[in-house]
């Protein structure tokens, strides 16, 4: 019996969110200061997972308006493996020139809008969410300032 493409979704959120779990649960044996940075990671994981397993189900029962559902497509599974490596690098190249925390922000946007046809709003909900994760992470619970990136430095 082959799995639909929503129910083979729930599987796999399902899945990620028991693996995310167990992690979360894992790191409780580390002492105070080691599992701060891991936990919050971890908690925020949870969360995205969580909301895009409601924004799924609302999805489907067609209360959240989105993107239409394309069939999936017949791409070689060498295309899609140079393109994953072109995601990853875009991803290091973001981070890079716009910092630990701008970067990744913009390249989740381009990825979720671009590549994932999801919503602006989701878009940019997600990449605000991102960066302010990444600040809260660095600033308060590290003490640390993230890597700011080429560009911020050529700019002053």
């Amino acid at each position: 019996m082959k799995l639909q493409r929503p129910k083979l979704r729930n599987v796999f959120s399902l899945t990620l969110a028991v693996f995310t779990a167990w992690m979360l649960f894992d790191s409780l044996s580390l002492s105070r200061v080691a599992a701060m940075l891991p936990q919050v990671i971890i908690a925020a994981t949870l969360l995205l997972i969580g909301v895009q397993w409601v924004l799924d189900l609302g999805k489907r029962r067609g209360i959240v308006s989105g993107t239409e559902q394309s069939p999936p497509d017949q791409q070689a599974p060498q295309l899609r493996f140079l393109l994953s490596l072109l995601w990853i690098a875009l991803l290091s190249c973001c981070t890079w020139l716009l910092g630990l925390v701008f970067g990744p922000a913009l390249f989740s946007f381009v990825f979720l809008r671009g590549f994932a046809s999801e919503s602006w709003l989701l878009s940019i909900a997600y990449s605000v969410i991102l960066a302010l994760v990444i600040s809260f992470i660095f600033v308060f619970l590290l003490n640390t300032s993230p890597y700011e990136g080429v560009l911020p430095g050529m700019m002053l």
